[in-house]
């Protein structure tokens, strides 16, 4: 009984022992597992986007600014002072590249100014590299150039003047500014459609933009043309770095009324406009142009005058238009003081069977005086001087006054003798001195032409008037 017990004892015993050996065994020899390394990331992305490995970068224009990050970290950690390398790949292909170390959040950044240029519309590429612990690892993005502000205006021009207005046989120029975010651009090509007011099309035409974005064509309205008066239309297209745009503008071909302007020397250019003011004795030229409905002038038409002064009295004058469409008439205002006021002056013609008329007014008031007299006398305006005889010698002396018959100084005076043959003996001009006169001094000559009239014309120009006086004298035998 012991003996049997004994032996199934050990016989447990040998069993359990034979166990424990076993897991002995698979402890020792089995293989134990090593510490895993920690994972290297390098992610590159924009302001716009790819934050996540080989994510595209978002979508941009030329004069943006193109950010670039890439994150650099080992096991989560941010790993700094790197150097990481960006290598950018532009839609045409070509490569350049920049460098940059991270910063103490583990983030190398460069940036990109994209410029306006056609070679940098597309798809670009970048791609990012580092060395850590000898170990190179990258990440790469994509990000699209596209033309989003392109710009087109479209104008017209009349004599190189901004127009929406012309007239029949008129050369219009139409012009096109094409810009980027209001920077031109040089060398695209803009095609113009334009059409006649009916809307049929009267021509179509290409041109390119200089280097300060702008096309142009020229062209002129057909005339006599039943298709020219009325709204033209005009289109101009292109595309802008691969962006199209168009612009549109209407222009108006229009006849105009015919018209009869008359003005002075002084001014009163256009319809019913006064002139500036003229002084007594002053010379007044009156013009009187005539254009037609195509603003061009009409020669050989008679033009009549009517002046009324400030005495209720009338004077009637007559012109032709020459060569240029003008007709041309004169008068001098007369010397007494009567004649001081607002004058009028009323122009008539007539053209294609239609009255035309235009109205002037001037002022004549006190702007200055030239008074022209000689040693024996002949003071006042348009006087006579006593008379004078062979190889006498002159004095003439011009007396000035302004608006307040004050003694006008240092005064230009320009004096014309004539002999009594009508030719010029003496043309010069003299200074006054500090009393205001001009003295001129000259002998006639000992011969029988200088018998008879002679006349004295002076002038001055002052406070914006032709002052002017006359004399004359005879010059007679001597006994």
């Amino acid at each position: 009984m012991n003996s049997r017990n004994e032996v199934l004892i050990a016989s447990l015993l040998a069993i359990i022992l034979s166990s424990g050996l076993g897991v002995a065994s698979y402890c020792l020899f089995a293989e134990m597992p090593f510490p895993e390394t920690p994972i290297k990331v390098l992610d590159l992305h924009t302001q716009k986007g790819g934050f996540s490995a080989n994510e595209a970068g978002g979508v941009f224009e030329p004069f943006d600014i193109v950010f670039l990050y890439a994150y650099l970290t080992i096991g989560g950690a941010e790993i700094q002072n790197t150097l990481v390398r960006f290598t950018f790949r532009t839609p045409s292909n070509a490569e350049f590249a920049r460098e940059a170390s991270t910063n103490e959040s583990g983030i190398a950044t460069t940036n990109l100014t994209i410029s306006l240029d056609q070679s940098n519309i597309g798809m670009w590429q970048v791609f990012a590299s580092a060395n850590v612990t000898g170990k190179v690892i990258s990440d790469q993005l994509s990000f699209n150039c596209q033309s989003l502000n392109a710009q087109i205006s479209v104008y017209t021009k009349r004599k190189g003047l901004a127009s929406a207005v012309f007239l029949p046989k008129d050369d219009v120029c139409v012009e096109a500014q094409v810009a980027y975010k209001d920077t031109p651009v040089a060398g695209v090509q803009v095609n113009f459609e334009v059409r006649f007011p009916n809307n049929t099309i009267f021509l179509m035409q290409s041109s390119s933009t200089t280097t300060s974005g702008v096309a142009a064509i020229t062209f002129q309205i057909s005339w006599p043309s039943e298709n020219a008066l009325g709204i033209w239309h005009v289109t101009a297209e292109t595309v802008v770095y691969q962006q199209p745009i168009n612009a549109t503008v209407d222009f108006e071909c229009q006849l105009l009324p015919i018209v009869l302007d008359v003005y002075t020397q002084k001014g009163g250019y256009g319809q019913n406009k006064p002139s500036r003011s003229f002084t007594l004795f002053e010379m007044v030229y009156l013009y009187a142009e005539i254009r037609d409905s195509l603003n061009e002038t009409v020669p050989d038409k008679l033009v009549g005058f009517e002046v009324r002064n400030p005495t209720s009295g009338k004077a009637y004058l007559v012109g032709s238009t020459n060569v240029s469409g003008i007709a041309a008439a004169s008068f001098r205002i007369p010397y007494p003081e009567d004649f001081i006021g607002t004058w009028e002056v009323y122009a008539r013609a007539e053209y294609n069977d239609t009255v035309i008329l235009d109205t002037l007014i001037f002022k004549c008031e006190v702007l200055g005086m030239l008074d022209v007299y000689s040693q024996k006398g002949g003071s006042g305006l348009g006087q006579e001087s006593g008379p004078f005889v062979l190889n006498e010698t002159v004095y003439l002396y011009v007396k000035t006054q302004d608006s307040l018959n004050q003694a006008i100084p240092d005064q230009p005076v320009m004096l014309e003798v004539k002999s009594p043959d009508g030719n010029t003996f003496l043309a010069q001009t003299v200074q006054t001195n500090a009393s205001g006169i001009a003295t001129l001094v000259f002998t006639i000559p000992e011969n029988s032409s200088s018998l008879g009239t002679w006349r004295v014309y002076v002038h001055a120009f002052y406070n914006t008037a032709d002052l002017f006086d006359a004399l004359i004298f005879r010059c007679e035998q001597q006994g």
